[in-house]
């Protein structure tokens, strides 16, 4: 990363981080109005939580195929050819091909702050969430904390927080933690916002939040 696209991209993320902690007050908002899918969500973290606990030395692979899986869709986003996907007991590896080095550090870091388990829920969840509301929001809480067992397990324990991945530590450790911290949040947001709702007016919900935030500076 050149110190030119170092600055870009922090001042970037600075002003997205600073919107998206602006606008954390809408989805308290929308749990005050209706607290009671968000029972049924925490009850599937609980779930979940529950499970790896048992089962944790059994589903590193199942976390790996979720992390891989995350580089694999970022891949394809950004138009970038898959020459390889590799997942066993000894980790995982994508490797892929593209002339454009675009968005490369979204494919690098993708896995870390895209909950793509719980992206796969809400979708189903836009079709169905309105005849099964109470197990759409379980289901997706186990999705969602699943994702982070997945970021605990990448992560590693304190005080290593990712130094170990070579996807963290190609790019200077301030950027990979902002970018990494900004869309968690975001995505977060999102499925915290689609608990009661579906991920198309969860997006729309933060887009006019997020209007009305920049309108209010003015």
């Amino acid at each position: 990363m050149s110190v030119k696209g170092f600055i870009i991209w922090m001042a970037c993320l600075c002003i997205f981080l600073i919107f998206t902690l602006m606008n954390v007050g809408e989805v308290f908002k929308v749990f005050c109005d209706n607290p009671e899918p968000y029972a049924y969500f925490l009850g599937g973290c609980l779930i979940m939580f529950v499970v790896d606990k048992y089962t944790s030395t059994n589903n590193q692979w199942l976390k790996t195929y979720h992390h891989e899986n995350t580089h694999l869709l970022f891949n394809l986003i950004t138009f970038r050819q898959i020459l390889m996907l590799r997942v066993d007991a000894d980790g995982g590896l994508v490797s892929s091909m593209g002339r454009s080095k675009w968005m490369l550090e979204a494919v690098s870091l993708s896995p870390y702050c895209f909950p793509l388990a719980a992206y796969i829920v809400m979708v189903f969840g836009y079709f169905f969430a309105n005849d099964m509301s109470s197990v759409y929001a379980l289901i997706l809480g186990i999705a969602y904390f699943f994702h982070l067992l997945c970021i605990k397990s990448d992560f590693g324990e304190w005080p290593l927080m990712g130094r170990g991945q070579p996807d963290i530590n190609q790019y200077p450790l301030s950027f990979s933690y902002l970018y990494i911290f900004s869309f968690w949040l975001f995505n977060t947001m999102i499925v915290l916002l689609s608990v009661r709702s579906d991920i198309v007016d969860a997006y729309l919900q933060m887009y006019d939040s997020f209007i009305g935030t920049i309108v209010s500076l003015f």
